[in-house]
């Protein structure tokens, strides 16, 4: 099973083998699709090597700015800001 596939690309195969008369409402003549790619190369351990971070900096950065979805936080902040004002 291909599980690097999207449900774009198996649709458009199936049309594609097709004979022609019977997908010419569905597909532009000529239309052809890429060539696919070479498998990748599965590392021994099944990890894969990440660059260098500075893995507590990015983190401290997502929670902060993910406060600011929060119904709670929003609210706050219009309070501040209103009472500012």
């Amino acid at each position: 099973m291909d599980f690097g596939r999207t449900m774009n690309q198996i649709v458009m195969e199936k049309f594609i083998e097709l004979p022609p008369e019977e997908s010419k409402d569905m597909i532009p003549h000529g239309l052809t699709m890429p060539p696919k790619m070479p498998p990748r190369k599965v590392p021994y351990f099944g990890q894969i090597t990440i660059p260098p971070h500075d893995f507590a900096t990015q983190f401290s950065n997502f929670c902060f700015n993910s406060l600011y979805i929060k119904e709670e936080v929003i609210n706050a902040t219009n309070e501040i800001r209103h009472e500012c004002n």
